[in-house]
């Protein structure tokens, strides 16, 4: 819809409306039904992804020693992993569900949870358990997400 209005003017609020209905009158039914079935089953895998992620937080905040923590988050990105894996048959393309990022598919989400745990844990054991690093960069980033949310928004086309 974006692109058929992309360099028009408009004189009022009703010529947008108009312009936007009679888009949306030329999509066949089945397919913008399809196109918001999709965004479903996005919106379900990100919520699938999110309770994941809030399994590795829940992890930090029950578990009171440090081999506990690393142990349950290195077996959860195992079969996680293990389980990514199985349902993309261990390649790109093949598989019950192949991995597919613009999909969202459910052994894409699988597998990026699975290396977001194994990060988790290097960079945990690296700076709190073993202190080789004070975590610089990522304690600045973490206390400050919101500016480097808009200043990414801001300046996403200035840096490389």
């Amino acid at each position: 819809m974006h692109l058929p209005m992309k360099g028009k003017r408009y004189a009022d609020v009703e010529a947008i409306q108009k312009a936007c209905t009679g888009i949306l009158e030329a999509i066949p039914g089945n397919e913008l039904k399809h196109s918001f079935d999709l965004l479903l089953d996005r919106c379900a895998l990100s919520v699938v992804q999110t309770l994941l992620g809030a399994y590795a937080g829940v992890t930090l905040l029950v578990h009171s020693t440090w081999q506990s923590r690393l142990k349950r988050w290195l077996l959860g990105a195992l079969l996680l992993g293990l389980l990514g894996g199985a349902l993309c048959g261990f390649s790109r393309e093949n598989g019950i569900i192949p991995v597919n990022k613009n999909l969202w598919s459910l052994s894409f989400v699988f597998v990026t949870v699975a290396l977001a745990l194994l990060l988790l844990s290097l960079l945990y054991y690296v700076i709190y358990v073993r202190q080789w690093c004070s975590g610089y960069p990522f304690t600045e980033c973490g206390m400050n997400a919101i500016i480097m949310y808009v200043g990414h928004t801001v300046m996403h086309r200035m840096l490389p």
